[in-house]
């Protein structure tokens, strides 16, 4: 066993594992070398460049290297598998075939390269292969989402295949991307390195591909520190800042594009420092630090103005529309989503304008207002069926899913939910996987099916503990406090909802604890606990007046008026308040009104 463990040992170093791997008497390196010999030049130099590319590449790469014709790569291609020196690896997702060198006969190729190339030649040739894949993923992107910055050429040899089908591409190249900036770091490429780097999170984000986002963009931002490149450093930073916030870690976030905010200013790129504004408010958007967000984006907003650029600009009143809506502002959220869909139709951004209409549509279903809601994403959905953009359709069908179960609608809404679900499976995108969990657990609890509901919120718990989103992962947790207080299971209901508390507090969502508090007071009211429960609703209806959230004081106002009658007191008041306040956002409907003020 000691021997099989050292020789395993000996096989994971690259430099040694020829020296030992032997077939009878006759060694390995021996026998590929025979095989090497006998090609020709041009053969034997293809081999070589191949220890340079990732583990299967299309023979466009190889002529890349070569400065030949893809013809002429594949020709030497076919030669080499004749030769049994390399083997054809199926076809990828765009249609090109794509080749492969076996670990062993990689390792040999390396020894060859290194023997007949120097590190300059090597160091050239992998800068070449780093700047086309730069400039064919800025391509892709530019093409799936047109605000992605354009790139200065179109590349060489690949160029039709990535217009024709970026979206494939893109799937078919991710690891190899990946892959592709660990080698230019390794080799001290850092200029390439973080180019290619700063290209990827578009790409990236397609399929919520987060750990792959997160090592590129750290080697990117280790190059750009090794460069002392104060501009690349920021861009970096801006990139892992987006990252951050995405996977719920807000105050990393909110601190590396502040970092980033100042690395621009320090450089006088206002541009930079704009954009990064932007983030900046996104962050506070989703922290629940609404007033924080619109000031950042109203800040990004006045320089976007000036300089024209009218894609940035809708971009940061889509953000602060969307704040407006978490305050309950109905009329400068409205304004502000004008002004958004009015730029994005302008600049014929056929694509943002729609994504921009799902979020007005959020406005709608806020308000109560169900049939418009409805009818927005109903539309968006088409496009984005009609696009391909099977993330956005997935989000479409998620937002309808839980208008229908606002509205009542529980089997359409469970229908839209496991449709989105679907889809967000598919694109291996777990997070949002558990956010779509997370509301059909939702709607099971609307609906009283509380087994259905625990076994979708524990799916939703697990995947957010997994990939570490402390504020999903807090709201998941408060669903499932309210799970165990409709099956009196006290202990367990305070104990959820104390730690939901207690994690938004920690990352400043006010708007949560809010409804944290909410929650705790149900439960202290149900149990017989009247001073707590008024206790908890006083700070919960407190914080959503500062908030300026009105529906949500009709909604704590509707719970403290049932506490009210537990206590022999008069009820009617504070049902008449939240009445006045669903009269004034326009929900006059009795029906609606009850739907809205439901406790659940």
């Amino acid at each position: 066993v000691g021997r099989a463990a050292w020789f395993a040992d000996r096989l994971r170093d690259e430099c040694h594992r020829l020296d030992l791997l032997k077939a009878g008497d006759l060694e390995v390196r021996a026998s590929f070398a025979l095989s090497y010999a006998g090609r020709p030049r041009r053969a034997q130099r293809a081999f070589r460049l191949c220890a340079l590319l990732p583990s299967d590449f299309p023979a466009w790469n190889l002529a890349l290297l070569l400065g030949e014709d893809v013809d002429a790569a594949e020709e030497l291609l076919d030669e080499l598998a004749d030769a049994q020196l390399i083997e054809a690896d199926g076809v990828d997702a765009t249609g090109l075939l794509r080749y492969q060198l076996h670990d062993l006969l990689r390792d040999f190729a390396r020894e060859m390269l290194h023997q007949q190339h120097s590190l300059r030649e090597r160091s050239q040739a992998l800068t070449c292969l780093a700047d086309e894949y730069r400039l064919a993923v800025q391509a892709a992107t530019r093409l799936l989402q047109p605000g992605t910055p354009a790139s200065d050429r179109d590349p060489r040899l690949i160029s039709h295949v990535v217009h024709d089908d970026p979206r494939n591409w893109i799937s078919a190249e991710r690891l190899r991307l990946v892959t592709l900036v660990q080698q230019a770091h390794a080799a001290g490429l850092w200029e390439p390195a973080w180019r290619l780097a700063d290209t990827l999170p578009a790409a990236l984000s397609m399929r919520a591909d987060w750990l792959a986002w997160e090592q590129t963009q750290q080697l990117g931002l280790d190059a750009a520190q090794q460069l002392a490149d104060i501009n690349a450093e920021a861009a970096m930073l801006r990139n892992l800042g987006v990252l951050q916030r995405e996977r719920g870690y807000y105050q990393t976030a909110a601190a590396s594009l502040i970092r980033a905010e100042n690395l621009f200013q320090q450089e006088d790129d206002k541009d930079g420092w704009a954009r990064t504004r932007t983030d900046l408010g996104n962050t506070y958007r989703y922290q629940g630090k609404l007033t924080d967000a619109i000031a950042a984006f109203t800040d990004a907003l006045a320089v976007f103005t000036r300089s024209g650029d009218q894609r940035a600009a809708a971009s940061a009143l889509n953000g602060m529309a969307d704040a407006q809506r978490g305050l309950s502002r109905w009329r400068e959220a409205e304004h502000a989503f004008a002004d958004c869909l009015a730029l994005y139709m302008k600049l014929g951004d056929r694509l943002e304008h729609t994504r921009s209409t799902v979020r007005l549509a959020m406005v709608r279903r806020d308000q109560a207002q169900g049939d418009k809601a409805e009818a927005l994403l109903d539309g968006a959905l088409q496009v984005f069926r009609e696009l391909g953009d099977r993330r956005w359709e997935a989000r479409a069908l998620r937002h309808l899913g839980v208008v229908h179960r606002q509205e009542g609608r529980i089997p359409t809404a469970l229908s839209q939910l496991t449709q989105a679900l679907d889809i967000f499976t598919e694109l291996a995108d777990r997070r949002a996987v558990a956010v779509t969990y997370r509301n059909r657990g939702d709607t099971h609890r609307w609906n009283g099916d509380y087994e259905l509901a625990a076994r979708d919120l524990e799916e939703a718990l697990a995947a957010f503990l997994e990939v570490r989103d402390r504020r999903w992962t807090a709201r998941s947790r408060l669903s499932m406090a309210g799970v165990a207080r409709a099956q009196r299971d006290w202990q367990q209901s305070e104990e959820l909802a104390s730690e939901a508390l207690e994690t938004f507090r920690a990352i400043g969502d006010r708007p949560a604890q809010a409804r944290s508090l909410r929650e705790l007071g149900l439960q202290h009211r149900e149990r017989g606990m009247r001073r707590d429960a008024r206790a908890a609703f006083d700070a919960s209806i407190a914080l959503f007046a500062e908030l300026g959230d009105d529906l949500w004081q009709a909604r704590v106002l509707a719970s403290m008026a049932r506490l009210d009658e537990a206590c022999g007191s008069d009820p009617a008041p504070r049902i008449e308040e939240a009445r006045l306040i669903c009269e004034n956002a326009r929900i006059t409907d009795p029906a609606t009104a009850a739907l809205v003020l439901r406790e659940w």
